[in-house]
């Protein structure tokens, strides 16, 4: 009781201390330093190369392990051919929403990805917890559904 009681107290303690922050690419030496534009680049990144099994890596567990071939059969269709990474809104200690412009199969959209930082067991990870940050909605319709 009393080291779950001591848990709590460090959690909350974490907590408090974070401060929500909204990086553009205004400040480019900040945004790319932010864990989750590495995050996100390496998504995109792998989306580009086909390298599913790398996108699949990186998708929340919350539900249910997306498998690579299910990645294959959401993506094969639709190309990434350029991204960029104008915008991160860590809102929370655990979320953090990353706003895009991306060019697929020749048309332009402006989506934005939505990562939240998961401990092993598939919850929500507090900033003093171990954690990495895993991305929430990725099928191939979250991208390319708000045309620029």
């Amino acid at each position: 009781m009393a080291q779950q009681l001591r848990a709590n107290a460090e959690t909350n303690a974490a907590l408090a201390e974070f401060s929500p922050v909204v990086l553009t690419s205004d400040d480019q030496t900040s945004l790319t330093a932010h864990p989750v534009y590495a995050a996100a680049s390496g998504y995109l990144d792998a989306w580009k190369r086909g390298n599913y099994g790398g996108m699949a890596q990186v998708v929340t567990r919350m539900t249910q392990t997306v498998s690579p071939g299910q990645v294959r059969q959401e993506y094969q269709d639709h190309t990434l051919e350029d991204y960029a990474i104008e915008s991160l809104r860590h809102s929370g200690a655990a979320v953090c929403l990353v706003g895009l412009r991306i060019v697929v199969n020749g048309s332009s959209y402006s989506p934005e990805m939505r990562w939240i930082r998961e401990g092993a067991d598939g919850r929500a990870a507090a900033p003093n917890e171990d954690g990495e940050w895993r991305l929430v909605l990725w099928g191939a319709t979250f991208f390319t559904r708000n045309a620029a």
